[in-house]
């Protein structure tokens, strides 16, 4: 782009059935006196999802998100596009009986699917106004923070705009299959490991542990995920019945 603020990289790794896309987008330039906000857009047009899409609850469950509907009151719609925005901490997906898209991403953002066969994520965004939802001022994040505000100051900001760099994991598959494939692919994509390295005069030995309380003949289903153990007593059993 010009100016060279937002710069992509898309990988496809061999025997993976995702692709990588890579971002990084800042400063995000203010000179003209206008904010941003920077989307992420995938598209898929013969998926027809009839405005259904999915996004993860913390990382559980998936919930089922309605465009421009509310099942629990008659919605009049005046933001079309802000007010079908949802929290996506791990994944958001849409579907058809044909064919799945599965968007996971690396941190929590925003995002919906405004139109059918679409999921739109917000990346990041640098405002000049404040939108009156209580924050009390605009949401211009910079590197060197802020003067104080009055009256020992005139709350300015100083720097540069952030720049942030960050991923998402495309994955197309069968129809009705959004769930177990986000599921698949959204711990490796939030979590990835940590690499180090340091200097030593001495061999660092690394060791791996193999401990479970699960019965090695039992295997659980790709798509699901064991969070907590915990044994229940007979009394605790009596008291849940």
């Amino acid at each position: 782009m010009e100016g060279g603020w937002i710069r992509q990289v898309t990988r496809i790794y061999p025997g993976r059935d995702y692709v990588e896309i890579e971002y990084t987008v800042g400063p995000i330039p203010v000179d003209d006196g206008l904010g941003k906000e920077i989307v992420a857009r995938y598209t898929c047009p013969s998926i027809k999802n009839e405005g259904v899409f999915y996004t993860d609850s913390n990382g559980r469950e998936f919930m089922k998100r309605q465009r421009s509907y509310r099942p629990t009151w008659n919605l009049t719609e005046y933001q079309p596009v802000a007010g079908n925005y949802y929290p996506i901490n791990a994944a958001i997906y849409v579907e058809d009986e044909d064919t799945s898209m599965s968007i996971a991403v690396d941190r929590s953002q925003g995002g919906g699917s405004i139109a059918d066969g679409s999921i739109e994520i917000m990346v990041h965004r640098r405002t000049l106004v404040d939108d009156f939802r209580c924050v009390n001022e605009p949401i211009n994040e910079t590197d060197s923070g802020m003067t104080h505000y009055p009256p020992y100051g005139d709350a300015k900001r100083i720097g540069n705009g952030l720049i942030i760099t960050a991923k998402h994991r495309l994955s197309l598959s069968a129809g009705r299959s959004g769930a177990s494939i986000s599921r698949s692919l959204m711990d490796c994509a939030f979590s990835e490991p940590l690499v180090f390295a340091s200097s030593s005069h001495k061999n660092v030995q690394f060791r791996k542990y193999d401990f479970s309380v699960i019965d090695s003949s039992f295997e659980l289903p790709e798509n699901i995920m064991l969070i907590t153990f915990h044994q229940i007593t007979s009394t605790e059993t009596s008291q849940t019945c």
